[in-house]
């Protein structure tokens, strides 16, 4: 029990601090707008750039894990090497997050011309997207 007061002292700074309540407000904002994207990405792979169900697991699998591993590991290690004060890490974590986000926004600008379906009636005038 006498560790208990070290645990409260923590997270009572750890709450008055802005930078790591906005940080946490932050995350769990984006995190919850994009859990639809996550839970519907490979269906949306399928649709939109017409693979099969294969090839798009074969492109999640190992093509979003070993990059996030790298990532994780090198981050720790330039941590531990370089020692940076705490405004510099955030204002690092920012950018990263940012990149994060200006990253996944960019997919809602990717597709393949639509599928033209045998009967189907192009109006006149249209040029399609």
């Amino acid at each position: 029990m006498a560790d208990s007061g070290g645990f409260r002292e923590a997270l009572r700074r750890f709450t008055r601090n802005p930078l790591m309540v906005l940080f946490l407000l932050g995350n769990a904002t984006r995190y919850s707008g994009i859990i639809g994207f996550y839970m519907f990405y490979v269906k949306y792979l399928e649709t939109a750039f017409r693979i099969s169900v294969a090839d798009t697991t074969r492109y999640l699998g190992s093509a979003s894990l070993v990059p996030m591993a790298v990532g994780i590991l090198a981050g720790g290690l330039a941590i531990a090497y370089f020692k940076p004060k705490a405004r510099a890490l955030f204002v690092f974590l920012f950018l990263a997050e940012l990149t994060s986000v200006l990253t996944i926004g960019s997919g809602l600008f990717l597709a393949c011309p639509p599928v033209k379906l045998q009967g189907e009636i192009e109006e006149q005038g249209s040029e399609g997207l």
